[in-house]
Parts: structure tokens; sequence; C-alpha cells
């Protein structure tokens, strides 16, 4: 399955007047990073989707917790995908997250900052 490739902040990438694409596991990240960056009930179509942020974008938060939600984006993206590592780390008001995630067709580390 194929789709448009974004970039950190969501945009779509076009590079030489021709729209990026993004397959296999790379597909499934960005969906994961996007189903990350979606406060629960924020989409109309799917209330279901996203993780409550106001749980987690606050002091001192709970990792495990944070842990736990990152497992749940997983499995709303696919259900046969497997977090292997999840690293948590705040740096003032930034949060930093590190996983990894790995399935049929291969494994895959990424980070983002919320």
């Amino acid at each position: 399955m194929k789709g448009f490739a974004v970039d950190e902040y969501g945009d779509v990438i076009i590079e030489r007047n021709d729209i990026e694409l993004a397959c296999d596991m790379e597909l499934l990240i960005q969906k994961i990073r996007q189903v990350l960056s979606t406060n629960r009930g924020e989409w109309w179509l799917d209330p279901k989707e996203g993780i409550p942020v106001q749980k987690v974008l606050r002091k001192n938060p709970n990792t495990a917790m944070i842990r736990d939600y990152v497992r749940i984006a997983i499995a709303q993206v696919d259900k046969s995908l497997e977090m292997t590592r999840c690293d948590i780390t705040t740096e003032g008001r930034t949060l930093k997250i590190i996983f990894n995630v790995s399935g049929p067709n291969g494994s895959v580390t990424t980070k983002m900052e919320v």
C-alpha cells in the first residue's frame, strides 16, 4: 500500500514538482505518528482514534502510561505490529519518544517530539 509522504509537520513532501510517496513500514510509521498527534475524539470520522493528549502533556508525565498510549496507537494502525522498545525523556517542555516497531515487513525505529 502507498500513500503521500509527509514531513514531521504533517505537510505533504514535494520534490522536483512531484509528490513523494511512502510505502510499507514508512507509511505505517507515518500513520502511528498521526494517531499519536491526534487528541482522542478530535477526528469526527473516528472519535476513538488518538490518545488523551491532556494526560500526556503535563508536568512530570507518567512514562508507563505514555508507553501504553504508544502501544495503543500502534494497535490502532495495525494489530499485527508490536512495539519492541519505547524510550521516553523530557527536556524542559518537550517530551521525546523513541520507539521501535516490528511486524511482518520488518522493524523500524523512529522518534518524535511532543
